[in-house]
């Protein structure tokens, strides 16, 4: 996750104030709430994979709305970093863990993690006008949480939402 989580951090540091307040492909985001929701999914995944269960990992996204931190500019990288520190972990990938009040297997909770890492970088690149490096995309879907979705437990409304998580927000 470290490349993809690095990646993603370079694409916050290349936003302008003055583009903050225009809009995103997550269509109900402007680029600020985007930026702080990114900021967040690296505190709460970094807690579900130390299985850190807890206010971080218990409540959904945007519980309270997105508001982006004073010092964002140096706090969300390192918090993107924290995500795939806690998930160089075998044992973070193992048992079970909790994201946004859901239960969930610890490697499926990874693929999520770096889904949204992804995705959302490609979200914070477009309206930028940056590059989102095709290597990014191709080595995030190799490695020990690549499976086909039928692979995954469907019978959950959570590993529902994995599946339509490219059109989510």
């Amino acid at each position: 996750m470290t490349e993809p989580c690095l990646h993603t951090a370079k694409l916050l540091d290349g936003v302008a104030d003055e583009q903050l307040a225009g809009p995103t492909p997550c269509e109900r985001l402007t680029l600020s709430e985007l930026v702080a929701h990114v900021g967040d999914l690296g505190v709460a995944f970094a807690a579900a994979g130390r299985k850190d269960l807890g206010q971080l990992t218990g409540s959904p996204p945007g519980d309270g709305g997105y508001l982006l931190a004073d010092d964002w500019r140096a706090q969300y990288p390192g918090n993107l970093a924290g995500l795939a520190d806690a998930w160089r972990d075998p044992g973070a990938w193992s048992g079970l863990t909790q994201i946004g009040g859901v239960d969930l297997p610890g490697e499926v909770c990874a693929m999520v993690g770096l889904t949204e890492v992804v995705i959302h970088g490609w979200d914070v690149a477009l309206p930028t006008s940056q590059a989102l490096r095709p290597t990014v995309r191709s080595r995030a879907c190799s490695g020990p949480w690549s499976r086909s979705p039928t692979a995954l437990p469907l019978s959950t409304a959570h590993s529902r939402s994995v599946a339509a998580i490219p059109g989510g927000s």
